[in-house]
């Protein structure tokens, strides 16, 4: 009978890769419901952003709610936020775009209620038709929505800009859908406190008179005011006692005198606008604590 040798070196490194290929191959499986985050720092306040694009632009230094975790060691973000996003479900004609029921917080917060996230991550090239969607969208089903200490909500401007109605009874109004989306938000993070921030400035330049115009005196498409939409989530917000609301529009400062210095076009801030809504927002926490 023949001896056989056995080169265990190279057994071991075989086993060893099979166990990695077998784990790759598991997480890949099995991983569609898997909550992944928090991952470390559970001692740490943990809050969520979501938002349109004031709270998703990165002007190289990271999108808001990366500013915000950068700036305070004590908390950890994580970011939903994504350019386009409305709160009110957009009746459109062509859907899915970036202004229909897949990207507004109505639909996303019945998804994180109902941990259903499969109208977005079956498809991939709908998420790659936002600003960072794919990388967002595919980390927000993973996030354990139980163990958040905030969430802070960003909507308004998208709605105002598509005339959406400021106060309403059905899902294509925006009293109606940010009502209904901090409901179903309270019932998926029901530890959680919600910081709703209201809509920020909106100007145009006027052609004739080359003055500012604030978007409080100008609507679109037959909508509301711009302060409108402010008034209109305050008073939702009056109805939930786990709600705290902001008035990005008065308290951050920004006006016709100083919009084109910290705003990046008529509708977004710049990277020292968005300084300064992270200093808002962080003071909204701390008189929340006290």
């Amino acid at each position: 009978m023949k001896n056989i040798k056995v080169n265990y070196q190279n057994l071991i490194v075989f086993t060893v890769e099979a166990l990695i290929f077998a784990a790759v191959i598991f997480v890949f499986a099995f991983a569609g419901k898997k909550k992944l985050f928090p991952r470390i720092d559970e001692d740490k306040t943990q809050i969520l952003f979501l938002g349109d694009s004031n709270f998703a632009n990165d002007f190289g230094e990271g999108a808001l709610p990366n500013k915000f975790g950068d700036r305070y060691e004590d908390i950890v973000t994580y970011d939903g936020s994504m350019g386009g996003s409305s709160a009110a479900n957009l009746n459109t004609e062509h859907k899915p775009d970036s202004y229909s029921e897949c990207f507004c917080l109505h639909s996303i917060s019945k998804m994180m209620e109902t941990d259903d996230f499969s109208y977005l991550t079956d498809d991939p090239e709908l998420l790659k038709s936002r600003t960072g969607g794919e990388v967002k969208f595919r980390t927000l089903p993973r996030i354990d929505f139980g163990k958040m200490d905030y969430v802070i909500l960003n909507f308004g401007m998208n709605d105002y800009l598509q005339g959406v109605p400021a106060v309403g009874d059905d899902e294509y109004s925006y009293s109606y859908a940010m009502k209904k989306s901090i409901e179903r938000i309270h019932k998926a993070c029901p530890n959680a406190k919600i910081i709703a921030c209201s809509v920020t400035f909106y100007y145009y330049i006027d052609s004739q008179t080359e003055e500012v115009v604030s978007g409080n005196e100008y609507s679109f498409k037959n909508g509301n005011l711009l302060y409108e939409y402010r008034d209109a989530l305050k008073d939702v917000c009056e109805d939930f006692d786990y709600v705290v609301f902001v008035d990005s529009l008065e308290e951050l400062g920004i006006d016709e005198s100083n919009c084109l210095e910290l705003m990046d076009d008529n509708v977004h801030l710049n990277s020292e606008g968005q300084d300064m809504y992270v200093e808002l927002i962080h003071d909204a926490l701390k008189r929340e604590k006290e």
